[in-house]
């Protein structure tokens, strides 16, 4: 009994991993941060969860050091 719900577990996880690729999606940039004078590294993105618009992109510069922009 155990082998046969193994197998049948196995062909499902099969049958799923072989579907379709989901369809591409196209994303256009509303807008850019700006450029840095070194390599900027390691984006992250903090939300405030107390308020939303407080949101920070951070970033490491080579040369700056940490850098923060508004959204």
């Amino acid at each position: 009994m155990k082998s046969t719900i193994e197998a049948a577990l196995l062909a499902s996880l099969l049958a799923l991993s072989v579907a379709a690729d989901p369809a591409a999606i196209s994303v256009t940039a509303t807008a850019e941060t700006e450029g840095t004078t070194g390599d900027a590294d390691d984006p992250a993105i903090w939300v405030n969860p107390a308020a939303p618009d407080l949101a920070r992109i951070l970033g490491t510069d080579t040369q700056i050091g940490l850098r923060s922009y508004d959204p």
